[in-house]
């Protein structure tokens, strides 16, 4: 279980990255503190990666208890904790710490948060991941739970997506790796559906806003009933990556809904509590519309 503090004192919580200014999880946590009487303090770390191993001492002699982590920190941290649950390491990255007993511990959520607007769908036959950080990581659990038979694996860092590759080898039929200059290539391979999901940064606010990871001309050339967008970028919520596949007829899945759930797993870690997850994606798009 989470650690706790006196009823008298608050829970200090936090969001550790970099850059984290762009973060929605401080007005996310604190609104749902708020709304199930929890007298809890949610606030953002930002840390450089140099400065890391100085910020995870300090976090064990406050002490604090619990963190959303977030790029670039979620294999860094990964050596300064006590343990890590079965999910985390399956998924080989960390997006939660929590305190189990006097052990700070790592968990992750993502690929709970990832699965959840895909409720209902038919696996796809193929799936191309842009990207090889850590939630692309979760991504790859998340299709693996699936049996999703393909799997290619695009990004700029060939060797993070080789070593990528390599760990999820046995989790499918076939899981490749391209140069992000050769993404294009990829394309259904039989009658079934293709999704294709963005893990990187493009487009997101204040880092190559605007920027697609994929061409108009490459969407426009797919048969849009059996294709899918997926962006876990959730701000803008409107992305030019989601833009461009609506624009083609595909369906679409924005990065709202998976970070809502995401972050409830979180809470429900931390606390003990239900998120209103309804309420809490209409908070934060009301927010991302203003």
């Amino acid at each position: 279980m989470p650690n706790s503090c006196p009823a008298s004192l608050e829970q200090i919580y936090g969001v550790l990255g970099h850059p984290v200014a762009q973060s929605m999880s401080p007005m996310l946590h604190t609104w749902a503190f708020a709304q199930k009487g929890v007298r809890g303090l949610y606030t953002a770390w930002d840390t450089p990666p140099g400065e890391l191993a100085a910020f995870m001492r300090a976090f064990r002699e406050t002490p604090y208890d619990g963190a959303s982590v977030t790029i670039p920190h979620k294999e860094a941290v990964i050596p300064f904790l006590d343990g890590l649950t079965a999910t985390a390491q399956t998924i080989g990255a960390v997006n939660t710490l929590f305190w189990e007993k006097d052990r700070l511990m790592g968990h992750n959520t993502d690929m709970e948060g990832f699965l959840s607007p895909l409720s209902g769908l038919a696996a796809p036959g193929t799936a191309l991941v842009l990207g090889a950080g850590g939630a692309a990581r979760a991504v790859l659990a998340a299709f693996a739970s699936l049996t999703v038979p393909r799997v290619t694996i695009a990004a700029r860092g060939q060797a993070k997506a080789e070593k990528l590759a390599a760990d999820f080898a046995a989790s499918f039929a076939a899981i490749t790796v391209c140069s992000w200059e050769d993404r294009l290539t990829t394309t259904p391979e039989d009658g079934r559906d293709f999704w294709v999901v963005n893990t990187t940064p493009l487009g997101m606010h204040g880092k190559a806003e605007g920027e697609s990871p994929l061409p108009e001309a490459w969407f426009a050339a797919l048969p849009p009933e059996r294709c899918l967008a997926y962006d876990l970028v959730y701000n803008p919520l409107e992305t030019a990556f989601l833009t461009l596949a609506k624009n083609a007829g595909w369906r679409r899945r924005d990065g709202l809904d998976m970070f809502v759930a995401q972050a409830a797993a979180q809470f429900r870690l931390w606390t003990g509590l239900g998120m209103p997850e309804p309420q809490a994606r209409l908070l934060l798009a009301n927010y991302l519309a203003a």
